[in-house]
């Protein structure tokens, strides 16, 4: 080899050389620094998996083993100088130190997080000369024998672990911790839809975990719960008995149904039912207790609520008042209570076990149709009557109600209430006998009172009818008048008195009934007013009308119930006032009722008194104040005031005097004819053009009478023969019928009760002859029960007459049913003379000497003699008639002292 050659050699060997050197000394750095970050990259990759170990670890609390890995993993990695692992509290996990430290170390940290005030920091220091002293060895044998292969092999090496082995092996791990995430949470989730309470305790009983529904029901949240002491939620004696139960005693062992209250977070017990599960770690010691419980709060309130109930009932069906029985679906006995037991003779040991068995009677509630035993096996409800077999064979009668007990569609047994029914069977039957008992005594008292009427009013009809006629007499003077006048009063108390006890009859057989009119309301309280003012004269003391308010002057009611009611209040105040005044007053009340009081200042009521006056046949005055009357008035107006639908009320005070008053609805009638309260005589009657005679060749109207009563034939004869009529007459049924047939009359009046062929009868036999059926027949009873008016106007009478006779009642019967027209005295037309009142009275006053002259009269008690001048006085001046008037009617009664008070104001003075 030429000098050149080897200086070429020398040069490309120093060249290499050089190159090598500078290759190696680029490749040791390159390979140094490459080391350092691939050192420094491992140990943060193996702390990263270091770090999801020790995470694990402290979820399940292994703090030991923790520590434990840590101190043998630095021990065996030589490069390892240092390893820290401290906790959030500066506890230190683990300290390792290797024995102989370097100056210099590579150090690398991760900090753990497993909640807000949860974390381990980890430090990590590795030995760079260790491994800077495996370069330089690694580096001389691969520099010197293989360095570019090695190099190569380095760097392909390097790249291979980088991207085949590093991302794959990373790769692994993301994917371990993310399905170890998603496990966690869908457990979580399926925790927390848990409706149980569910608590993870640890060895010591501190909660590690609990789920949703432990903090709804504790009222905690789970931060809140978590690492805290159990026995915060329960009670002292309560918690001794859970660290009882979870004492460990068997592997896996598990317990339940264990009621524990738990406290809540606002001091609220509920009651929980408890069961719990022992976790064990491979040595069989216990890590935790998963505790689960049961919110049974409502439950136990429904239980006790249950239980009171059931309670509440066994005592009600043991009270009950009837038997009560519970059958199955085969009609065996399951239920008796003690009433149901005491009805068949049974004691208690014998209650389940008897049946029930029936004998099937006909009775009036089942009539045969259904039996005991067919209800049961049928399985419907049933009520019926029965007899049922006691224990000891006898029977008793009970009354019984069948009622299904269902499930679903399925009738599965009866409920059976009896009622023994032996007394009530005999009480209905005393009360049915006692019942008819009463009725016929009723109807005995209505016989009774329908004679003792009839009779009654018999004489009473010749009593008033003449009184009547005689009133009508003009030749008659005024003493006799007078005379008349009082006969007439004295008729009409007796035939009051008579109707009060009839009406009392009426009301308690429910007969009473109102026969609404149109009246002339300020006429007919003028009316009462004149009598009763006559009356407080005869008894010295004042009586005061006053009217309230504007009255209308026609309405619509029973005249004759409304004039007893106002009569009867009026009777008693003028009877019970011995000194002061009586006032009645009349008023609206409202706009549709009227006020209808009477005031007096007599001896007044005790208050204890005040219920039995209403009271039949009940005075409560004292002894000088029952000398007359029957004590039905106010029993009477009471039931006449219900009747009308008005209200009565009473006040009074004994010793100053008594208010009664009713207020009634009546209806206002306008538009009504003015009233007559003159008497003009009738003289006779003329014929219509056409009139209805039953036989011509008449010139007046044939009326037949019919009446056994020789007196009642008079009467009539004597008030309407003289009129015109020609009366033929009849004394029974049988005698009408041949004098009809003969005469063919214009009008019958028919009298109802009579002997042989009574008036009912008969006149069922003209209406059904071919003839006579058109005659008018106005029946004529004594007789003051309403069913006889019906009675015979169902039959064909035309009308009805009541005795005793109103004159012109018959009268206005006569014109109604024959059209005829009425002649007065003096060929005179119907007078009609308006009753004076307080608000159309317009008179003339008397002169001062015409005063003096009455008042000497009154005072020398010279009644002829003032009637006299009042005549004279009257002729001089008309207008003075409405003065005259009142001075003639205190004349009438011969009282002086008021014809004196009446004049003192127009005396001279």
């Amino acid at each position: 080899m030429t000098v050149q050659q080897k200086r070429l050699l020398f040069y490309f060997l120093l060249i290499l050389l050089g190159f090598l050197i500078l290759s190696s000394v680029l490749i040791v750095s390159q390979q140094r620094q490459m080391m350092l970050g691939y050192a420094e990259k491992r140990a943060n990759l193996e702390l990263d998996l270091i770090a999801d170990f020790v995470k694990e670890s402290f979820l399940k609390q292994d703090y030991a083993i923790a520590s434990q890995f840590l101190q043998e993993w630095g021990e065996k990695r030589d490069y390892i100088v240092t390893m820290k692992a401290v906790t959030k509290n500066n506890f230190e996990l683990v300290n390792y130190v290797r024995a102989t430290p370097t100056s210099q170390q590579l150090e690398v940290s991760r900090h753990i997080q497993f909640s807000p005030k949860n974390f381990v920091k980890i430090t990590i220091s590795s030995d760079v000369t260790f491994i800077t002293q495996v370069i330089s060895r690694l580096n001389i044998y691969l520099l010197l024998v293989f360095a570019g292969v090695f190099m190569l092999f380095g760097w392909i090496v390097w790249i291979a672990l980088r991207t085949i082995a590093l991302i794959p092996l990373e790769k692994e791990i993301s994917s371990r911790t993310q399905e170890l995430k998603q496990e966690r949470d869908f457990v979580t989730a399926i925790l927390n839809t848990v409706s149980a309470l569910i608590i993870v305790l640890d060895k010591e009983f501190r909660i590690f975990r609990v789920n949703r529904t432990a903090c709804e029901i504790t009222g905690y949240r789970s931060d809140e719960l978590e690492n805290q002491a159990i026995q915060g939620l329960f009670a002292e004696k309560d918690y001794a008995q859970l660290q009882t139960l979870l004492a460990p005693t068997e592997y896996n062992a598990h317990y339940s149904h264990c009621e524990i209250q738990l406290s809540t977070k606002f001091n609220k017990l509920e009651e929980i039912e408890w069961s719990y599960t022992a976790l064990y770690d491979a040595q069989n010691q216990v890590q935790h207790y998963v505790i689960t419980g049961l919110k049974i709060t409502e439950r136990k309130q429904a239980e006790q609520e249950l239980a009171r109930l059931s309670h509440q009932n066994q005592l009600i069906l043991e009270a009950a008042g009837e038997g009560i029985c519970g059958l199955d679906a085969q009609c065996q006995t399951i239920f008796l209570n003690p009433v149901a037991a005491n009805l068949f003779g049974l004691t208690d040991n014998k209650t389940q076990s008897y049946q029930v068995v029936t004998r099937h009677i006909a009775t009036e509630t089942n009539h045969t149709e259904l039996t005991f035993c067919e209800a049961v096996a049928q399985g419907i409800a049933h009520h019926a009557e029965e007899e049922f077999y006691r224990q000891d064979g006898h029977f008793f009668l009970a009354e019984y109600t069948t009622t299904p007990i269902r499930e679903g569609h399925q009738v599965v047994g009866e409920v059976v209430v009896f009622r023994d029914i032996s007394e009530r069977k005999q009480a209905e039957l005393a009360l049915r006998q006692a019942k008819e008992l009463a009725e016929n005594a009723n109807r005995a008292k209505s016989t009774f009172l329908a004679n003792m009427s009839h009779e009654l009013r018999t004489p009473l009809n010749g009593i008033l009818g003449y009184a009547q006629i005689l009133m009508r007499e003009p030749t008659l003077d005024k003493q006799h008048l007078q005379g008349i006048k009082i006969i007439h009063k004295s008729g009409e108390y007796l035939l009051t008195l008579i109707n009060d006890i009839l009406d009392i009859a009426k009301i308690e057989s429910g007969r009473l009934e109102l026969r609404l009119e149109d009246f002339h309301l300020t006429n007919f309280l003028q009316d009462i007013v004149d009598i009763f003012q006559v009356r407080a004269r005869q008894k010295r003391i004042e009586f005061h009308f006053e009217k309230r308010s504007v009255l209308p002057m026609g309405i619509h009611a029973d005249s004759k119930r409304l004039r007893q009611i106002l009569i009867n209040f009026l009777s008693n105040a003028v009877k019970f006032t011995d000194q002061g005044s009586v006032v009645f007053s009349v008023g609206y009340e409202d706009e549709e009722h009227i006020r209808f009081q009477v005031q007096d200042t007599g001896i007044g009521i005790a208050q204890n008194n005040l219920d039995e006056i209403f009271a039949p046949f009940k005075q409560v005055s004292d002894t000088m104040h029952k000398s007359e009357g029957t004590g039905l008035g106010l029993s009477i107006t009471k039931a006449l005031v219900e009747q009308m639908e008005g209200h009565l009320h009473v006040e009074s005070e004994l010793g100053k005097g008594s208010l009664f008053w009713v207020t009634l609805r009546l209806a206002e009638v306008e538009n009504l004819r003015p009233a007559n309260h003159e008497i003009i005589p009738i003289t006779g009657y003329q014929l219509p053009n056409n009139a209805p005679l039953r036989r011509q060749g008449r010139e007046q109207y044939q009326l037949l009478v019919v009446d056994d009563r020789e007196e009642n034939r008079s009467l009539l004869k004597t008030l309407l023969a003289p009129l015109g009529f020609e009366i033929i007459f009849a004394e029974d049924g049988i005698v009408a019928l041949e004098q009809a047939e003969k005469y063919l009359p214009d009008l019958i009046l028919m009298d109802l009760m009579m002997p042989r062929l009574d008036g009912f009868e008969t006149t069922r036999c003209l209406k059904q002859h071919a003839i006579l059926h058109t005659i008018p027949v106005i029946a004529v009873s004594a007789s003051a029960f309403s069913f006889h008016t019906e009675q015979s106007l169902q039959i064909g009478c035309a009308d009805f007459i009541t005795k005793p006779f109103k004159i012109d009642e018959i009268f206005e019967v006569l014109q109604k049913h024959l059209a005829l027209t009425w002649r007065y005295a003096d060929d005179a037309p119907f007078k009609i003379t308006p009753l004076s009142t307080d608000e159309n009275t317009s008179s003339v006053e008397p002169s001062s000497d015409q005063a003096t002259m009455l008042y000497h009269l009154a005072m020398r008690g010279d009644i002829g003699g003032i009637q006299a001048e009042c005549e004279k006085l009257l002729v001089e001046d008309a207008a003075l008639q409405p003065f005259l008037d009142k001075i003639l009617k205190f004349a009438e009664n011969y009282d002086a002292d008021e014809i004196c008070a009446l004049l003192e104001p127009y005396l001279s003075s």
